[in-house]
């Protein structure tokens, strides 16, 4: 089984290198969104900046699916929800709580493997106004079952929505995706308009993770240069007042 199985990785990872690009090569949409399909995907899984994210990710799979699956021993709980947020830094999750909050959840197990929606509206009631639990929630429960429920974070979110408007498809509000069936829908339906439902969805959101990381943090970076290039602006006006 698992000769099978290491067959298999190293099949996926040769198939992902046979469809990898130069970055001359590479198809942009506007405001330098890569095309979504498949090429430009394994691009991405296999760039030297990614590579160590993918192999991170995929460890967390491995401790979520085989070696502490059970959501009913807090030793395991805490073990699970410390990796995750050690991984992705910016969740702003207090490991400890969100614990106790997860084994405060009835039947988590059972509704789990059941691929219950509901389960990860649950998870984010840790905190009634906060994205990130949101995030979280979808992230714990998508480590478990990935063929059941599509993660997203503030990045991949960002990126699904861009592509939604530059495909011209209908979008939702950003606060309807705070419900996790607006977002899996969403998500499904961005899939299918591409035809890449034969892709691993764990893939395809990599991608968008990505791409909408590199894409916003570069906004962020921009606003701060402008908001520094107005605060020099204002102070040195504010000095030729104090001068006269």
């Amino acid at each position: 089984m698992t000769n099978k199985k290491s067959e298999k990785v190293k099949k996926n990872a040769v198939e992902r290198n046979a469809l990898c690009i130069p970055e001359s090569s590479r198809r942009y949409l506007e405001d330098g969104f890569p095309v979504l399909c498949e090429q430009e995907i394994a691009f991405e899984l296999e760039h030297v900046n990614n590579v160590d994210f993918v192999t991170k990710s995929k460890q967390l799979y491995e401790i979520f699916q085989k070696q502490v699956p059970g959501n009913n021993q807090r030793h395991d709980v805490l073990f699970k929800v410390a990796a995750l947020c050690g991984l992705y830094e910016d969740l702003h999750i207090n490991a400890e709580r969100m614990t106790d909050h997860i084994l405060s959840i009835k039947n988590f197990d059972i509704r789990l493997a059941k691929g219950v929606m509901s389960l990860v509206d649950d998870i984010a009631k840790y905190s009634d106004n906060s994205y990130f639990a949101v995030y979280f929630a979808r992230l714990y429960c998508g480590h478990h079952r990935p063929d059941l429920y599509p993660m997203g974070d503030r990045y991949i979110e960002y990126a699904m929505m861009n592509y939604a408007w530059l495909m011209k498809m209908p979008q939702p509000y950003y606060s309807e995706l705070k419900r996790y069936g607006m977002f899996k829908r969403f998500f499904q339906a961005l899939i299918a308009h591409c035809e890449l439902e034969h892709l691993p969805q764990e893939d395809i959101l990599h991608f968008f993770y990505f791409v909408g990381k590199r894409k916003l943090d570069k906004e962020w970076r921009q606003n701060i240069s402008k908001t520094k290039e107005n605060f020099s602006v204002n102070e040195h006006i504010l000095n030729i007042v104090k001068k006269n």
